[in-house]
């Protein structure tokens, strides 16, 4: 996270859509932190610049 260039708008909305029209809404992590929580076949090969790079579309 950059706190001085992301922000949550697009998921507030969404949130915000969801409660203005009674709705539920269902959400998942997409990044996981510690290794027990990632399985093997997305470890491998993964660096922070390679991460970050995905992340940023750069």
């Amino acid at each position: 996270m950059r706190p001085d260039t992301d922000t949550f708008t697009q998921a507030d909305d969404v949130v915000k859509f969801a409660r203005n029209n009674g709705k539920t809404l269902h959400a998942h992590a997409l990044i996981w932190h510690a290794d027990y929580q990632v399985p093997a076949r997305a470890r491998g090969g993964v660096t922070a610049d390679l991460a970050d790079k995905a992340c940023t579309n750069t």
